[in-house]
């Protein structure tokens, strides 16, 4: 809890001649100040701070992405943690398997 940002950045390179599948790639970061509560709490720290929270990830997610239609895509990936500070003692991100359905609804 507390003040958190997440920045991703990526890229779908399409199969020339598998016009209806892509290799993709993209890198997440997220990055969470510790918590500032105000909560009279054991593990609190002098200035408000609750001790161990907060941290920066770096995930690198390589993927494919599968087109059977024109207006259907079909996305698996794994998120891979490259870099961890958790900022003390937390259970840390292993690597996350994703599946996207994209659609697209309507108009041309």
């Amino acid at each position: 809890l507390g003040d958190s940002i997440a920045v991703n950045a990526g890229l779908s390179v399409p199969i020339r001649r598998l016009r209806w599948l892509s290799l993709t790639a993209e890198a997440n970061l997220e990055v969470a100040d510790h918590d500032k509560s105000i909560e009279a709490l054991p593990a609190l720290l002098p200035g408000g701070v609750v001790r161990d929270t907060g941290g920066q990830t770096l995930y690198l997610t390589p993927g494919i992405q599968v087109r059977p239609l024109s207006n259907l895509t079909l996305s698996l990936s794994v998120q891979l943690p490259v870099y961890q500070n958790l900022n003390g003692t937390q259970l840390g991100s292993g690597p996350n398997l994703n599946l996207g359905v994209f659609t697209r609804l309507g108009g041309s």
